[in-house]
């Protein structure tokens, strides 16, 4: 069987099991067990080894049964780079950029307020998971970057993508929710967050690839899935320096609520970001007490 039989066998299963990428999903199991890019797929008509044309069924097996294909690939980009990921860490999404490019712009609103501060601006990013906003964030500032996460599956990603992304991000094992933890930081400019937010209805229609996820890296702790913004909102502030700014990403449709909660905290100016559907993805407040 050559390159191109074997993508187009893994493509026709794929469509047949209702993957909405097919095409694309089947080229990207195909480079992955050969080790080739897409050109060789297309124009190498060599017969290929019986063993790795099984482990394509195989994985192809497994991908069809809902396992996710990033945790498959061990790896997946976001941001420009490969991040690696595996069961027990969230899977990096195009929607969580959003939340990197409001980094960056509150980033450049802070040092355009305090032209003359020589000192260098301090980020925490709580709920970190592979640390992609972290990292991608460092990779364009030059602002000292903290990391905080708690699971000790995604803390091992964490700083496996630090090393290998040579990033200046400094890891934080905790719990984002106890003072002790904020203590172990410095005052902060600027605090970004993605923390668990889908509600109790959400964690019941899930689609079968998210059910491979952490549930405590998804589920918001209540029924309208905005308790970790209440919490972390409440005990983070008081670790931000005066006119410091608070970011998170958000899910559809809780833009008020959040900003409710942002605002009886003290938090003023509060903006939006949308993602590129169109959706407020990110929000973020000032707070100058």
């Amino acid at each position: 069987m050559t390159l191109r039989e074997a993508c187009r066998e893994v493509e026709r299963r794929f469509q047949k099991a209702g993957i909405v990428s097919s095409v694309l999903e089947a080229r990207m199991l195909t480079e992955f067990v050969f080790h080739v890019d897409r050109q060789a797929i297309l124009l190498d008509l060599s017969e290929q080894p019986d063993s790795q044309v099984s482990r394509l069924k195989q994985l192809a097996d497994q991908r069809i049964s809902g396992y996710p294909l990033q945790y498959i690939l061990g790896s997946w980009d976001f941001y420009g780079l490969s991040f690696r990921v595996g069961e027990g860490v969230l899977i990096p999404r195009p929607d969580t950029e959003t939340l990197v490019e409001s980094g960056l712009y509150l980033l450049e609103k802070i040092e355009k307020t305090d032209k003359t501060d020589t000192e260098p601006l301090y980020v925490a990013d709580l709920c970190s998971g592979t640390g992609c906003v972290a990292i991608a964030l460092e990779k364009h500032t030059t602002a000292q970057v903290y990391a905080v996460e708690y699971a000790a599956a995604a803390f091992k990603y964490l700083t496996e993508n630090i090393r290998h992304l040579t990033s200046r991000v400094q890891p934080v094992l905790g719990d984002v929710l106890q003072k002790t933890t904020l203590e172990r930081l410095p005052a902060l400019d600027l605090i970004l967050s993605n923390p668990p937010y889908l509600t109790a209805e959400d964690m019941n229609h899930l689609q079968r690839e998210v059910q491979y996820e952490p549930s405590d890296a998804l589920y918001g702790q209540a029924e309208d899935g905005l308790y970790f913004y209440r919490q972390i909102t409440a005990l983070w502030k008081s670790k931000l320096k005066t006119g410091g700014w608070m970011a998170y990403e958000i899910g559809a449709g809780q833009e008020a609520e959040v900003a409710q909660i942002m605002q009886e905290n003290g938090f003023e100016h509060i903006g939006f970001r949308k993602d590129l559907s169109g959706i407020p993805r990110v929000i973020y407040g000032q707070y100058d007490i």
